[in-house]
């Protein structure tokens, strides 16, 4: 795709942690019909997503400051962030990404769903613990028999976790991966089980 010069000139994008938030922050020294600058974010996906907007100064020769809280993160990992400032006439171009490996301490137990779904041989399986716990993923086919026993198991410390699943060796079919979780000092358990398909 090729991009179109807007007369914006970007002199720096960076990120702060803020509680369990990203705080992004970008200054620019000069803007011409600039509209506005929209927030864009991926996750270890090649999928950009728009998560934000914020007004532009239109035309300025001063520096400009220009501040986004991202608060919608949906667990611990790598993002990457990038902006695409918009003109009054709707021509754009993108900044370059920046990079933010979060680490927060997650609030609850999660499993979240595999990612890509349907997979081929391998998927991204992500789970988060708010306390040290003992594990045990584990993958099921459809008759309930085992396939992997300990996809991850052990005592692990609290975080997010993604695990590499690769089904190479299976056939195409529905499976269900399940966690057990308990907390290391026995007062928190967990357990959920949910759904992914293999497509060869």
């Amino acid at each position: 795709m090729t991009l179109i010069t807007v007369p914006v000139e970007l002199t720096s994008f960076t990120y702060t942690t803020v509680n369990n938030s990203i705080k992004l922050k970008w200054e620019t020294a000069t803007e011409v019909n600039n509209n506005s600058f929209e927030i864009e974010r991926r996750d270890i996906s090649p999928y950009w997503v728009k998560i934000g907007e914020t007004k532009g100064a239109g035309t300025s020769t001063s520096p400009k400051q220009y501040f986004f809280l991202d608060q919608q993160l949906p667990s611990n990992g790598k993002y990457y962030y990038r902006l695409k400032q918009v003109d009054y006439d709707g021509q754009s171009k993108y900044s370059d990404d920046i990079e933010a490996d979060v680490n927060f301490i997650p609030s609850v137990y999660s499993l979240e769903n595999n990612f890509p779904n349907p997979f081929n041989p391998s998927t991204v399986i992500r789970y988060s613990l708010p306390f040290d716990s003992n594990v045990k993923l584990t993958v099921y086919n459809s008759l309930g028999q085992v396939v992997v026993n300990e996809l991850s198991s052990g005592l692990k410390k609290d975080g997010t976790y993604d695990i590499n699943f690769n089904a190479y060796a299976l056939n195409s079919g529905v499976y269900f991966y399940s966690i057990r979780a308990s907390s290391a000092d026995g007062m928190h358990n967990f357990s959920v089980t949910k759904k992914m398909t293999l497509m060869k």
